[in-house]
């Protein structure tokens, strides 16, 4: 191993995709590779807010599982009713963001279900979160308008189990954005976003542990800026490409 940048609090192995994301400077970024329950059973961020941005396993999750990234010794998480929930800060709320993962989803229906999420779900609802849906990957953002979304977006069409995706969802301060497997899926039209105030970010279900996704997750990455589509893509193409 060796460090990757002054940017990140943790050693990163060296490779080609977790250059990649370094050179993009996550502020979250969950690899979980955590061996054994520690205290607590934390979710370690080699992001740039450091311990700030660990989270925590809550409920029915197994890790390390194996990875989605092809030909490396990646780790994942697998989430079967359970989430990994990082306490509340205003730095995991930006203006503009860039929030990355890769998904493999167990199951698949007509319910909506939840992988990621930051966002205050009482009414009138703020920040943002994706939905796995029927039909693709559904990015939502809020702005106070009671429980009706302001950027409401789905892309990649119907998932499909026991496949990985590399969903990524974009929002530069006027419009939101899918990417499914480094493809731009699905754009917004203009509009606005209130930042989600006070709830936990959080992987495998909705805030407030609704809306559970059952699956595996990896490389989850959280960023204060708005990914270009070479970046994304490029994540992608060293993501799937030993």
């Amino acid at each position: 191993t060796a460090s990757a940048s002054a940017i990140l609090t943790v050693t990163v192995p060296t490779g080609e995709y977790e250059s990649a994301v370094v050179a993009t400077k996550p502020s979250l970024w969950y690899r979980y590779s955590e061996t054994a329950p520690n205290l607590g059973d934390p979710a370690s961020n080699s992001g740039s807010l450091g311990a700030t941005g660990d989270g925590q396993y809550i409920g029915n999750t197994t890790h390390p599982v194996p990875g989605a990234l092809v030909g490396s010794s990646d780790q994942a998480a697998s989430f079967a009713g359970g989430r990994v929930a990082v306490p509340y800060s205003s730095s995991l709320n930006p203006a503009i963001f860039t929030i990355e993962a890769w998904l493999k989803p167990a199951e698949t229906g007509g319910s909506l279900t939840s992988p990621l999420a930051s966002m205050q779900v009482a009414n009138p609802r703020e920040g943002w979160n994706f939905y796995q849906s029927a039909t693709g990957w559904n990015f939502r953002t809020y702005n106070l308008n009671g429980t009706t979304a302001a950027v409401n977006i789905t892309g990649g069409g119907a998932p499909v189990t026991n496949q990985w995706y590399h969903l990524v969802g974009t929002w530069d301060g006027s419009v939101g954005r899918v990417y499914v497997d480094g493809v731009l899926s699905a754009t917004s039209d203009p509009t606005n976003i209130f930042v989600n105030p006070s709830a936990e970010f959080t992987v495998g279900a909705r805030s407030d542990g609704a809306f559970a996704w059952l699956g595996e997750a990896d490389e989850v990455a959280y960023y204060a800026t708005a990914l270009s589509d070479a970046q994304i893509l490029a994540h992608y193409q060293n993501g799937t490409n030993a």
